[in-house]
């Protein structure tokens, strides 16, 4: 529990070295946490999924004002931190320091986890974090806080409430299966997932299953891109950690499989192996039926699990070396292995390091561009007069930013201008459409080149 606060003061501090702009999902959640503090929610036109647990925090975040998208990151970041702090622990509980250390190191590795994910507030750090905090819970036999925190982390993915509901169950037969007392309140939690999904939306926008339409569209690639979206995902998925930690990963699940088929022997990871590769299936199986869009992000849980059997399978194999090679010196043979896993891993290192400074530096532009809005609003004529003029279409990756920069629902700024309207572009997107472009002025620039708006609009004073 130590390292709760812990994770938050090192997010906090975060905030002073690092970008801290917000990716489009975290912006969409601020704004719909934003009108929800004020009695209202708009999710109609919306590209962004609904995300519960998000946007409930956002909307004890929003009595903070501009201030609650930086206190989102610290949230956010913070779940980085505890799922390396609890991959690190539960590697450790398996197979001592050696597997703690090999675990947490692949985790922090992980692609997307301490770049894209971490810098722009992403939620499935901390779903990770929640689920491995629930196993965590599980081991030290404190089964009702598994459940809760299981379900704390299906408000962030839906496809975790059947492993949830499951394990509830388990739980409550196991306890008292004729108390209807101690079901109550779990079955209660279990019911509030699923309506935490569907009920927004279907007030909000009359569509029940809107956000699950726009979960499942892929606008950058990725397995529905791909004639084998099942298998893709899979692929996928062993791309998230370095190789050799994968190559461990897949030989300890098949020794592990050999001996449950052989001799009923459920080794110590068994089901740990089985909960990683029940998620990765499930997600496949969910982009094969179209129904997910299978970015990388969301394979997070069972890749965090994959990486803490990894590493207590590596912390094995290091306990073995030595008898394997009796005749050669227990200190240089692991001093060996430790070298051949580090050069081994050198490849996949040197591209997480350049993909996590592409992150960094994309990061500095969305947090450029989020600096700059409120001076380009003021220069199309301030808030009304930006409102009052027509459509509102902005860079499709900028929509959420922009809707908050005006406070107007999300679905009231487009990709798409119109005939009379306001624009704000960046790298010449969106572009107006021939027809209308003579009736368009730009007003001019704000901001250096790699990140930088250009204000088009219908309502400059001459043109009205």
């Amino acid at each position: 529990m130590r390292w709760v606060p812990i994770s938050f003061g090192i997010a906090a501090v975060s905030l002073l070295m690092l970008p801290d702009g917000l990716g489009y999902d975290p912006w969409s959640w601020m704004i719909w946490g934003h009108e929800l503090d004020h009695g209202s929610l708009v999710t109609a036109g919306a590209a962004s999924a609904i995300k519960p647990l998000p946007v409930l925090v956002d909307v004890l975040l929003a009595p903070f004002g501009s201030t609650a998208a930086d206190l989102w990151l610290v949230c956010a970041r913070a779940g980085v931190l505890l799922s390396i702090v609890l991959v690190y622990h539960l590697a450790k509980e398996l197979g001592g320091r050696a597997a703690g250390v090999t675990a947490a190191v692949g985790w922090f590795t992980a692609r997307q986890v301490a770049g894209y994910l971490a810098l722009d507030g992403m939620s499935e750090p901390l779903c990770a974090a929640l689920v491995l905090g629930a196993v965590d819970a599980h081991l030290c036999n404190r089964r009702r806080l598994a459940v809760a925190l299981g379900a704390l982390g299906a408000l962030i993915r839906i496809e975790l409430w059947p492993f949830v509901a499951g394990y509830a169950a388990m739980t409550l037969w196991r306890e008292n299966p004729h108390s209807k007392a101690r079901a109550v309140p779990v079955v209660a939690l279990l019911a509030t997932v699923p309506a935490a999904w569907l009920v927004p939306d279907a007030l909000s926008s009359g569509n029940l299953l809107r956000s699950a339409v726009r979960a499942t569209h892929e606008s950058q690639g990725g397995p529905l891109a791909t004639s084998h979206p099942a298998l893709s995902t899979i692929v996928e998925a062993g791309g998230m950690l370095v190789w050799p930690l994968v190559a461990v990963f897949v030989a300890d699940t098949a020794m592990t499989t050999v001996l449950w088929v052989k001799r009923r022997q459920l080794r110590a990871t068994f089901w740990l192996t089985c909960a990683a590769w029940a998620w990765i299936g499930l997600e496949a199986l969910m982009v094969a039926l179209r129904v997910a869009a299978g970015a990388p992000r969301f394979l997070l849980p069972g890749v965090a699990l994959a990486a803490v059997v990894a590493g207590g399978a590596w912390a094995d194999l290091l306990r073995r070396l030595p008898s394997l090679l009796p005749r050669a010196k227990p200190a240089l043979v692991l001093a060996v292995a430790w070298l051949a896993l580090s050069g081994a891993s050198v490849v996949g290192v040197a591209k997480w390091v350049r993909d996590e400074r592409g992150s960094w530096a994309s990061g500095a532009n969305v947090q450029q561009l989020a600096d700059q809005l409120p001076t380009t609003v003021k220069r199309l004529g301030g808030r009304d007069a930006v409102v009052g003029c027509g459509t509102i279409a902005a860079a499709p990756l900028q929509v959420p930013a922009v809707a908050w920069a005006l406070d107007v629902p999300l679905g009231d700024v487009g990709i798409r201008p119109s005939a009379r309207g306001v624009v704000f572009a960046t790298d010449g997107q969106p572009t107006v459409p021939a027809g209308y472009a003579r009736d368009y002025r730009k007003v001019g620039t704000v901001g250096p080149p790699a990140a930088r708006w250009t204000e088009l609009t219908t309502c400059w004073p001459d043109q009205k």
